[in-house]
């Protein structure tokens, strides 16, 4: 596992822009996960370390790398090592669009979902500073396993700034649909679920509101930096917080 992560960071590396002026930020953070109500886990963390490297304008490499442990009630504990590469191109191959693609790795204790591989694209047409549209595709694939699982999720989002308290206020909405072609975990195939965000820069600090509603099951979110590799099905939810 060493290898495929040392392999992958130094193409990223060399995937950079070798430009004269580059701009670059990292963070690192981390979070509880509890599980109140299930009959079978009982809670657990993660963490990610993630990092941008660009050329202040038109190329932009992110990398990340992830722990996570989930403790079960019954059953021994899980842990998992996640590792993310993605290549953006902004107003540059194509005018007014936003092109992005990468590559999701992970290394789990989940047989099922071990050594899984996850690639996304996506493209938005973008008019700055006003709306975007565009379309993700995400395919994961499990097939090493017993059960030769592959999922294919589709997500057309729009997005639109609005003026409200004299703040300039983002929305976005996203419809996931995401089909399984293997009978894992939940006896349907098909899920469908819609998502709507809410954000706002002040200052330096940027506030989210999220909430969906459907139904999803091995979902990629957060622009393929996390996926839900499980065998479980989830039901909607909200969310939020705020970044400096």
């Amino acid at each position: 596992m060493k290898k495929i992560y040392f392999s992958l960071l130094a193409m990223a590396l060399m995937a950079a822009p070798a430009a004269a002026a580059v701009c670059s930020y990292g963070t690192v953070y981390g979070s509880y996960l509890s599980y109140g109500g299930s009959d079978l886990k009982d809670d657990g963390w993660s963490s990610t370390a993630y990092l941008n490297v660009g050329d202040c304008n038109a190329n932009a490499v992110e990398i990340g790398l992830g722990t996570t442990t989930i403790h079960y009630d019954t059953l021994p504990d899980l842990d998992q090592k996640d590792i993310t590469i993605a290549y953006t191109n902004t107003n540059q191959l194509l005018s007014n669009q936003i092109l992005r693609a990468g590559f999701h790795y992970i290394d789990s204790d989940d047989t099922q979902t071990d050594k899984g591989k996850i690639y996304f694209l996506k493209d938005t047409y973008s008019v700055y500073n006003d709306w975007n549209a565009g379309l993700e595709i995400d395919y994961s694939n499990y097939r090493h396993s017993a059960t030769k699982l592959g999922v294919i999720q589709f997500t057309p989002h729009y997005g639109v700034f609005l003026s409200a308290f004299n703040r300039r206020i983002y929305a976005e909405t996203r419809f996931h649909y995401i089909h399984k072609d293997a009978k894992v975990g939940e006896s349907i195939d098909n899920f469908y679920s819609m998502e709507q965000v809410l954000s706002l820069k002040e200052g330096n600090m940027d506030y989210k509101l999220d909430g969906w509603a459907g139904q999803q099951a091995f979902a990629v979110k957060n622009s393929g930096f996390v996926v839900y590799n499980l065998a479980d099905r989830y039901l909607g939810g909200p969310g939020g917080g705020n970044r400096l």
